[in-house]
């Protein structure tokens, strides 16, 4: 099913094929509204039937992940968080599903050899429940108890989620391979941000002279482009571009994707990152953590019609990425909403008359 056959259906559907009640605009709204309410009803009951496992299969996704320990950086001086564990999950993350981690030896203990890989899976750790299990024997975290969490350190007491408030676009950071304030400077290769890519990586004679062939080749202002340190800077921070390439003299953008207006079929999951800590105790010294394996959602694709597109007669307008029984789903959710916009009476017999899946826990047990 395309964008443009949904849009034609849900007209059919509300007897307003030749004089639709609402702009286009607003149709784009509600057919987006429409798959996110599908996906969070869904999902609330996922995995209880394979009916529900292949309603969403298209968004299945999974990910391979390397952790990096933060120690006390982040949360201060304290042996609480002395060997928490952190990723960043993929930019179209939009629910985990599992987390697996393996861990690997670093010596033999108990039936384990040195050097080979365990693997376990982690339970979800919510926010009063840290506080709970911390210091209980048969929950607290530990290497065969590992705890996955999503959360966002903060250690400014100014702004409590960003020091810059009215970005919009997201920050990326180029990462440099130590700490330096030599006069030469080399950017890594694998660059851990979102949308920046280096490739051939060179060297500036001085980190000033990169930083003003940023501003040069991108046309940021100083405000947009900054060092963590002046001193013994790590990293760059860039505002204000999407995708960037570094070449071994030159750095410019490549894409941009607009978080405001945005493009058809393009994933826009999450603003920033998504931080993700794994805690398994305080002791590293034999367990190891190596990589985690998550199973999550995908956040759905954008669907954009414009007026060109529907006053075209051939339908060349985006093909929907789900099944044709999920789309006729979605329309159904999509007609409730315009009914329900417009006040239409019919929105009392539409539901039961188009539910054709019943929910589970409605469900008759069979007969014994």
């Amino acid at each position: 099913m395309t964008a443009k056959q949904m849009f034609e259906y849900a007209l059919i559907e509300l007897n307003k094929r030749e004089a639709p009640s609402l702009i286009l605009e607003d149709y784009n709204y509600f057919i987006n509204k429409a798959v996110n309410q599908y996906i969070n009803r869904v999902y609330n009951v996922y995995d209880i039937n394979q009916q529900k496992t292949d309603d969403l299969r298209v968004l299945k996704s999974s990910a391979v992940l390397t952790p990096s320990a933060i120690g006390n950086t982040d949360y201060g001086t304290t042996s609480l968080f002395d060997k928490v564990y952190e990723v960043e999950l993929p930019d179209d993350y939009l629910h985990v599903l599992n987390c697996v981690v393996e861990y690997r030896l670093l010596k033999t203990f108990k039936c384990y050899d040195a050097n080979s890989t365990w693997h376990q899976g982690a339970v979800r750790l919510t926010a009063d429940m840290f506080s709970q299990i911390i210091n209980n024997y048969y929950l607290r975290p530990c290497y065969k108890r590992p705890y996955y969490y999503i959360n966002n350190v903060n250690t400014s007491s100014t702004f409590p989620t960003t020091t810059n408030q009215a970005v919009i676009n997201p920050t990326y950071k180029i990462t440099f391979n130590t700490p330096t304030n030599s006069t030469t400077l080399t950017v890594r290769r694998t660059v851990e941000a979102d949308g920046i890519t280096v490739a051939n990586p060179g060297d500036w004679t001085t980190l000033a002279t990169l930083v003003v062939a940023i501003k040069r080749e991108i046309g940021l202002t100083s405000e947009e482009v900054y060092l963590d340190n002046a001193v013994t800077p790590t990293c760059i921070y860039i505002t204000g571009v999407y995708d960037v390439t570094v070449t071994a003299g030159l750095l410019k953008t490549t894409s941009s994707h607009s978080f405001i207006e945005k493009e058809a079929s393009t994933r826009y999951g999450n603003k920033s990152k998504v931080r993700m800590e794994v805690r398994y105790g305080k002791d590293d010294s034999v367990f190891q953590l190596q990589k985690i394996f998550i199973d999550y959602l995908k956040a759905p694709q954008f669907i954009r019609l414009s007026q060109d597109q529907i006053d075209e007669v051939e339908d060349n307008t985006q093909i929907l990425e789900f099944p044709d029984y999920v789309c006729q789903e979605i329309v159904n959710e999509l007609i409730k909403l315009l009914m329900e916009n417009a006040s239409d009476p019919r929105l009392q017999s539409h539901i039961p008359i188009n539910t054709t899946i019943a929910n589970p826990a409605e469900q008759q047990q069979p007969k014994k």
